[in-house]
């Protein structure tokens, strides 16, 4: 009886020692077993993609002269918004200008704005005499 008992005692010892329950069935020693690989798999990945990192942080990022000296010929984005058209035309925006010290532009926005709105042609207009004088 006492030798069955150190046998038993044995035996869960060295189930412990390997990682499995000492009353563990065959269906939980496959998923002991499988969740380990998987738990080896993403420590593989997790040092591939750490070394990636290493090694680029490593290399120095180099263009070839011929590169670095080209410039591309790429269109001016700006230009369209630097010009005037009928729809930016407003009474508002002649009065900024006319703070802004740019006379004449408002003089031209005003001159526009006669024609865009007749009604307040005399308005308009007497705010070009006042900025010409």
């Amino acid at each position: 009886m006492v030798a069955v008992h150190l046998r038993k005692r044995s035996q869960k010892k060295k189930e412990q020692i390997k990682g499995v329950a000492p009353d563990a069935s065959a269906g939980d020693l496959i998923d002991s077993i499988a969740e380990k690989e998987e738990r080896l798999v993403t420590d593989e990945r997790k040092k591939e993609q750490m070394d990636l990192i290493d090694s680029f942080e490593e290399k120095p990022i180099r263009l070839p002269r011929e590169q670095m000296e080209v410039q591309p010929d790429l269109p001016d984005l700006s230009e369209k918004s630097t010009h005037l058209n009928d729809s930016m035309f407003s009474e508002s925006f002649a009065k900024l200008l006319v703070k802004q010290n740019k006379k004449q532009e408002a003089i031209e926005i005003y001159r526009k704005l006669i024609l865009k709105f007749p009604k307040k042609k005399t308005y308009f207009a007497d705010q070009i005499e006042k900025l010409k004088a």
